[in-house]
């Protein structure tokens, strides 16, 4: 074989090597190219993504944190609300224990009228009861027979005005006789003298009756400033 041809076959077999390898390096371009490309459109869809999911965690920490200022708000109302509550309940009981105090501060003033009122009623005598007169003529005298046979009914009444209270506390009371006619008709009304206390017990009775009647007044006065004050707070409240 001569030197020329086997130049030749080296030259043409280096050829080939060349033309095998540029191809291949072509298509292995081509091949990343594509790669690249398609690593370039997926770094791109993810930075998309990522972006929307920054947007996303974004909004989604503002409404963390508005969830979170709402809830830090109802608790702070929830401890108001609390608040308002113990203190209309204290409110509430102070009121009823005022109503209680009021209510048995005029249950005691009433009573102490009422006894101040029977106390003020006269204690000592009561006053000789006349029977009224239909007409101003004055009456003839009548003889002291007619008179002994007139009279049919006598009836002995006590005074109503006296309560049981005096009458077991030893008070005088007075009596009367009312004569009756024939005809059941009043003719005249003759009252017993006024019975009274004598000496010292009926001075010793007295004072005692006025000592009574102060202590009573003197707790009226009490309770009736107690009231005014109580009425005082409630209309400055």
């Amino acid at each position: 074989m001569s030197r020329e041809y086997v130049s030749a076959v080296c030259f043409s077999f280096c050829v080939f090597h060349i033309i095998f390898f540029q191809n291949r390096y072509e298509a292995e371009k081509r091949e990343f190219l594509k790669i690249e490309e398609a690593l370039r459109k997926e770094v791109k869809a993810l930075r998309e993504e990522q972006e929307t999911n920054r947007a996303r965690i974004r909004e989604l920490e503002q409404k963390n944190d508005d969830l979170e200022r709402h809830e830090r708000n109802n608790q702070q109302e929830v401890v108001d609300l609390e608040k308002q509550i113990n203190d209309m309940t204290e409110k509430l009981t102070l009121l009823e224990n005022e109503l209680a105090e009021k209510q048995t501060a005029t249950e005691e003033v009433y009573r102490l009228r009422e006894e101040v009122r029977a106390s003020q009623r006269p204690l000592l005598m009561v006053g000789p009861l006349r029977a009224e007169r239909h007409d101003d003529t004055p009456e003839e005298p009548m003889p002291l027979e007619k008179q002994k046979q007139k009279p049919k009914h006598v009836s002995l009444s006590i005074s109503s005005s006296i309560d049981g209270n005096e009458k077991s506390n030893g008070v005088p009371y007075a009596v009367r006789h009312v004569v009756m006619d024939s005809n059941g008709n009043d003719n005249a009304e003759i009252s017993t003298t006024p019975l009274s206390l004598s000496g010292g017990e009926g001075k010793g009775f007295a004072n005692c009756v006025n000592r009574i009647v102060k202590d009573l007044m003197l707790k009226v006065d009490r309770l009736e400033g107690i009231l005014t004050g109580l009425r005082a707070q409630s209309v400055r409240r």
